[in-house]
């Protein structure tokens, strides 16, 4: 998911991740289970299941390759894979064993919370020039900050009354939650150098 980096070129990389369609089993079961059909029936496969990867970047390929496997497995990526085939499988075991619990229950809420229409800081669609997106009505304009070697930081803020997120254009910033410091930061025009990106 390219839009959800901060690394800048990421919608330049073509890598599959097999694991990623078996997540995609909760969500779409029949177009995911051809998906993994087809991964394996390319040879995708090793002895313990669907590789980590596989990476189509030119840029990175040995000479006359068109893709290189990543011949890994990670851990956290198979305990999400078993997970998924659980939800599908057995009727969502771990979802229901979460939903059960009173603490989890007061926060439910926030998993239906939407996706703004309005994009605040930096639009990533820009570099997916394969996807169309349509939008009505207002639209926050966007700001492209193409240096962070400016004399003075520029800034951007985005707040919805009781988080607030402040960030300058060299990746210093800080979060706040009402009066509560979620991240430190320290004001230095100089060196803009405390925040989380930094």
């Amino acid at each position: 998911m390219p839009g959800l980096g901060l690394k800048r070129g990421l919608a330049d990389d073509v890598v599959i991740a097999p694991y990623a369609s078996t997540l995609a089993l909760m969500v779409a079961p029949e177009e995911a289970c051809l998906n993994l059909q087809r991964l394996a029936a390319e040879g995708f496969e090793g002895q313990f299941g669907l590789y980590e990867a596989i990476d189509y970047t030119p840029s990175r390929l040995p000479r006359g390759q068109s893709s290189a496997v990543v011949r890994s497995y990670m851990a956290h990526h198979e305990g999400m894979s078993l997970l998924s085939l659980a939800y599908l499988l057995l009727d969502r075991p771990m979802q229901k064993r979460f939903e059960s619990d009173p603490l989890f229950q007061a926060t439910t809420l926030l998993l239906q919370e939407r996706i703004p229409k309005a994009t605040a800081f930096y639009s990533h669609t820009a570099e997916l020039s394969d996807v169309q997106t349509t939008t009505s009505g207002w639209e926050t304009p966007v700001r492209r900050l193409s240096s962070p070697h400016t004399p003075i930081p520029e800034v951007q803020l985005l707040s919805n009354g009781r988080y607030h997120v402040m960030i300058t254009n060299a990746g210093g910033g800080y979060s706040r939650w009402k009066d509560m410091a979620v991240t430190r930061w320290r004001e230095d025009s100089t060196c803009d150098n405390w925040g989380t990106f930094c």
